[in-house]
């Protein structure tokens, strides 16, 4: 199981934050994995994505739904597939002129043993991509 928490302080308003991450085609923007899918439902709050998970030599067709609580939470979590697990969660946190992003990634193989040992070898890479997410959207902040 890969199980990752990162958190960045972003010089912005936390309405802002969650703007630049309130449907899941904003999201795409600073989440690498996500980038090639499928709307299957479009609702305020509320999307279902088809979408192709790729593990180091390992793909995994899976539905997501990505859920937003306004200005305090977004989550992306598996509905179908073969994963186990799978959920990455963003909690909006303002602190005066700052807001602090916390983003939690949860990531379980199937395929037993070998899906742990291919998990131990993807925990670099996946807490690599969550701080680069955080790390992109404080650049996009940073820039204005």
């Amino acid at each position: 199981m890969i199980s990752i928490i990162t958190s960045k302080t972003i010089p912005a308003p936390a309405r802002d934050v969650f703007e630049s991450i309130e449907s899941v085609q904003k999201l795409a923007r600073f989440k690498r994995e996500i980038s090639n899918f499928r709307l299957a439902r479009d609702e305020t709050g509320l999307q279902i994505i088809d979408i192709t998970l790729h593990f180091i030599l390992m793909q995994f067709d899976s539905r997501l739904k990505y859920t937003s609580v306004p200005h305090r939470h977004a989550e992306l979590k598996i509905l179908k597939g073969k994963l186990k697990e799978y959920a990455c969660t963003y909690t909006i946190a303002e602190e005066g002129t700052t807001t602090s992003i916390t983003a939690k990634l949860n990531i379980k193989l199937p395929y037993g043993p070998i899906g742990f040992l291919v998990g131990l070898i993807a925990r670099p890479l996946y807490a690599y991509r969550l701080k680069r997410e955080l790390t992109l959207l404080w650049k996009n902040f940073k820039a204005r």
